[in-house]
């Protein structure tokens, strides 16, 4: 009866552990952005953090920085003193 049970017990985990979703890197979600869209729109409403959350949320912030402005800092400081006395 043991051994019936050890059986059943490993085919109900090997059946569970199969329907598991598809982790997907976050390269992958970058590649594809038709299928980030709404993984990330579901992750950020529900909260979860699945690993495929994770990643679409990651894949997003990298999409985010591939486009983001670099911010510049060659300014002369004493053109911005002049025009502060100016005011």
């Amino acid at each position: 009866m043991k051994k019936v049970m050890a059986v059943f017990g490993l085919v109900g985990f090997a059946l569970v552990s199969g329907c598991s979703e598809e982790v997907k890197t976050p390269e992958w979600y970058v590649d594809h952005p038709k299928e980030l869209a709404p993984v990330y729109k579901e992750c950020k409403a529900s909260g979860n953090d699945t690993p495929n959350c994770r990643n679409a949320i990651a894949a997003q912030f990298q999409i985010q920085q591939k486009n983001a402005r670099v911010p510049t800092f060659d300014f002369n400081l004493q053109d911005e003193m002049k025009k502060d006395s100016a005011k």
